[in-house]
């Protein structure tokens, strides 16, 4: 019953409020439509989502024109607009009817686009560091903004008022990881237990990503829910795994996805998880433990010497549960004295960890890892959520790990 009162306290609590990615799907289904509008000149996403938050609770568009009567008029014709919710002279806002989402388009002069977009963007806390430093004048661009106030363009995922103007300021702004750094995703599911793809399947699409290797990462035998492999099965998909090597440019991993049991035990023997090249350790049961219990479980976990990476640390679904209670900065201090990696989840529904923590993680010494836990071959290129994460982390490439070479991440995982 009291689970029950907590799932709906966080619907009310997130009501109004949609995953990135579905956020993203809404807006890519409007922006070619405004973009290609004769009295437009140029659009651009502003907002929580272009911060890459994990959520979304009205997508904003900034549109350069000067007609904003007939750029309001044609939009509230588009196919999924059921209503105009709020109009004033410069923005109307809309209903998206697909998922209920508030679409707000605010049409601005062309010489007010680059600061309105500034200030759209946000947050609250660094449009004041900024202001504190120039006048918000009429900018055309953007970068003019950071011009005016002496700073070099700093990304909108790291606009959060922690730091980064007085590091802007210093010329100390890190190169923040992107997508082209990834070189390898050590999370990954087939059809052997719960995924939707064959060992071929999943092995190309890491073709298609350019990805150096992949870590085929089944279910242990606990999780008879997602078809867990016993010890015997495992071994029959290593034949598989090295047929597939032979074919294949892409270096296949021998991995597996291991149950943290409720002592904090592994779901596979020793002999057993020694076979393998990437043991990612994950909780997927007994969720309701009370904090010093469920850190200690984990913590226990993370010591084993045979676990590479922690998985999907809060077991958090956005929108959905908030995960189980669990000391973060206990566990992270356990992964950084024993080495082993902590996970950000790419999966939309997951970002797990979140960004906040994976900051913290580097602060502390803990490498992060950022895997999609792909079930399906497309899901593969879920791996932007992760790396966006990570980017509003202020995390460079040599701060996660599968940006290293195969060579490299065989010595560090010990394989």
């Amino acid at each position: 019953e009291n689970r029950v009162l907590e799932g709906i306290e966080t619907l009310r609590d997130t009501e109004d409020a949609v995953l990135l990615s579905t956020a993203d799907r809404i807006s890519s289904a409007i922006q070619p439509e405004l973009t290609s509008h004769e009295a437009v000149n140029a659009v651009s996403i502003a907002g929580r989502q272009r911060r890459r938050c994990e959520t979304v609770s009205r997508i904003v568009f900034i549109v350069s024109s000067s007609r904003p009567g007939d750029v309001y008029e044609d939009i509230k014709d588009h196919a999924y607009i059921t209503g105009v919710q709020e109009s004033n002279e410069s923005s109307t806002t809309y209903t998206f009817a697909k998922d209920g989402v508030l679409v707000e388009v605010e049409t601005v002069p062309p010489s007010q686009f680059g600061s309105t977009l500034f200030r759209r963007t946000g947050s609250i806390d660094h449009v004041q560091s900024v202001q504190d430093l120039c006048d918000l004048d009429e900018h055309e661009e953007e970068a003019a903004v950071y011009d005016a106030a002496s700073l070099p363009f700093i990304p909108p995922e790291i606009r959060e008022g922690r730091g980064e103007v007085e590091q802007a300021t210093r010329k100390e702004l890190p190169r923040l990881i992107s997508t082209d750094d990834i070189r390898g995703d050590l999370h990954v599911h087939t059809s052997w237990s719960d995924g939707q793809g064959s060992v071929r399947d999943m092995v190309r699409a890491a073709e298609r990503q350019d990805y150096d290797y992949l870590a085929l990462t089944d279910h242990s035998v606990s999780s008879g829910f997602a078809g867990g492999l016993t010890a015997k099965e495992l071994a029959r998909k290593y034949d598989v795994i090295e047929t597939v090597n032979d074919e294949s440019s892409v270096q296949v991993l021998k991995g597996a996805e291991v149950d943290i049991l409720g002592d904090g035990s592994l779901d596979y023997d020793d002999h057993v998880l020694q076979q393998l090249d990437v043991v990612v350790a994950s909780v997927h049961s007994q969720f309701n433990m009370d904090e010093e219990a469920m850190t200690r479980r984990i913590c226990e976990a993370v010591k084993h010497p045979e676990v590479d990476i922690l998985g999907h640390m809060t077991g958090r679904l956005l929108l959905e549960r908030k995960g189980y209670d669990v000391d973060v900065e206990s566990v992270l201090r356990v992964a950084a004295a024993h080495d082993t990696a902590v996970e950000m989840n790419s999966a939309p529904r997951r970002l797990d960890i979140s960004a906040d923590t994976a900051r913290h993680a580097k602060e502390i010494g803990v490498s992060v890892v950022i895997n999609t836990d792909s079930h399906t071959p497309s899901s593969l290129q879920s791996v932007r959520y992760g790396v966006e994460q990570a980017r509003r982390a202020a995390l460079r490439p040599h701060d996660v790990v599968n940006t290293m070479s195969i060579e490299d991440v065989s010595e560090d995982m010990s394989f």
